[in-house]
Formats: structure tokens, sequence, C-alpha cells
């Protein structure tokens, strides 16, 4: 295995894992070189350019496509590259898989898997909506985004339900950890056992 994707609606706990992964030792043992492309690398502005009618969703995944040089240098550097977000949540958010089939095969190609960070539907408000991070004005934004909370709630599940099914079609290997009880050392081992 060359690399990771790190897929979860925001609440789901990547950035824990993130700092958990790179800090456990028998994951440096396995990868003792390893380069992280946060989200705001992969996703950018992305929710925001859905909103501009003049960009095809192709254009949107322009971002994925410029990545792509970046990602296999690394690989062929012997840097394992750790990506927050890709294609699964282009998918997520623009349903559409033949959108980001060359992405999914390019990397299936490298020797990248993915781990989708999940939670149960009714954790959704607490996890997602009602994070500390996002404060009164967070959640205001939440709600004047998406219409309402009962929108937003909507909005995160469906999020949710296409990552799992972007799972599903995906040629990566993957699998799924429930970050309900926010156990990260847990949901790490579970993820090093299954790169191992």
């Amino acid at each position: 295995m060359n690399g990771l994707i790190i897929e979860g609606v925001a609440g789901t706990g990547k950035s824990s894992t993130l700092k958990h992964l790179e800090q456990h030792p028998d994951f440096l043992k396995l990868y003792p070189k390893v380069k992280v492309l946060s989200e705001e690398i992969t996703l950018g502005e992305l929710v925001i350019e859905l909103r501009n009618e003049s960009l095809t969703n192709a254009q949107r995944c322009l971002r994925l496509k410029n990545l792509l040089p970046e990602i296999e240098a690394t690989v062929s550097a012997r840097v394992f590259v750790i990506l927050e977000r890709f294609h699964h949540s282009y998918f997520a958010l623009m349903p559409d898989w033949n959108l980001v089939k060359e992405y999914d095969a390019f990397l299936n190609h490298l020797k990248f898997a993915s781990v989708l960070l999940d939670i149960p539907d009714n954790l959704i408000a607490e996890r997602c909506f009602n994070r500390p991070e996002n404060g009164v004005q967070g959640t205001g934004d939440l709600m004047a985004w998406y219409g309402s909370k009962t929108k937003a709630m909507k909005a995160f599940a469906t999020s949710q339900n296409n990552r799992k099914r972007a799972m599903e079609i995906s040629l990566l290997p993957g699998i799924t950890v429930d970050t309900s009880e926010k156990n990260w050392n847990e949901v790490v081992e579970r993820i090093i056992k299954f790169m191992d």
C-alpha cells in the first residue's frame, strides 16, 4: 500500500484519526515517511463552488486532476501519502461516478486504499451540526446555507450515504470504521490492521 484516503462527513473525526495515526508507533514502523494532503488542498472551496452556476461539475473536479502529478511523484519517492478527503467527497456532493472514476482508477494503480469514518444517523446532529468548533455563528451559518437545521441534517445524512456508495463502487480496497465512541486509539488500530 502506498497511500490512504481518510473520508467522512464533518464531525466523524478525520483530524483526530490523522493525528493519532501519525503518532502511532506501529504506523510509523510501516511508513516512516508520510506526506498528508489536507482537505484544504484536496477539497478546497468545493462546497462554495457548487453554488457557482458558471462552473460545470467537470470543472469542479479539476482540483483533483491537478493533484495527481504531486501524488504520483510523492509515491515514486517512496513517501506514503495520506489524503484527507478526495474523490469520494466529490461524489458525495456531485453523485455521478463518471466524474471521478478516472481518479479512482489512478489511485488504485498507485495502490491506495480508503477508510470511511462513519457515525449512525442519530449522532449527526451532535457530531456534525452541533460541533463545539462550529459555535453559535457556525451553526447559524449552516442553517443559513441549507435553509434550516432539518435540511442541514438531511444534507449530512445524504452526504454520508453517498460516501458509503462510493466505497462500494470504488476499485480501492477499503474499510468503514464507526467512530461513535470517539475511541481514536481503537479506530487507528483497526486502520493499521487493515493496512498491514
